[in-house]
């Protein structure tokens, strides 16, 4: 997973990463009444290709303006962006997210280059069960 334990996405152009975004007060505690909207923007080897925030009632679309740009409004002080890789190369992704008078928040997503050859073959183990390795 990418977050706080240091995950890294591969730009394989398939990697997917869903990113939690909270409005939070001073001391960082979630505001369950902040339902403001927030502008996204990312760069990097990574683009927007989902929007959410839990609101059945919600008729934002899911899908981004552009695949850099994209903004829904807050539920209960929660949103979510879906991000997924590119193949242009190893870098960091960058997403910011931005509301009036609201700090901007911006979180920076390390990538690696996938592996150089990728060798898929099924095999049956002696237990039955099909394995690819």
């Amino acid at each position: 997973p990418v977050g706080a334990d240091g995950g890294v996405m591969v730009t394989d152009g398939v990697d997917t990463a869903l990113v939690r975004v909270a409005v939070v007060d001073s001391k960082g505690r979630v505001v369950p009444t902040g339902s403001v909207g927030v502008e996204f923007s990312v760069s990097g080897p990574g683009t927007i290709i989902g929007l959410g925030n839990g609101d059945p009632s919600s008729h934002e679309p899911d899908k981004p303006e552009t695949p850099s740009k994209g903004s829904r409004s807050a539920w209960n002080g929660l949103a979510r962006v879906v991000l997924q890789t590119s193949t242009f190369g190893p870098g960091n992704i960058i997403l910011q997210a931005t509301s009036n008078g609201l700090k901007t928040a911006t979180i920076k997503i390390p990538t690696k280059s996938p592996p150089s050859s990728h060798s898929l073959t099924s095999n049956q183990d002696s237990s039955g069960i099909i394995a690819v390795v």
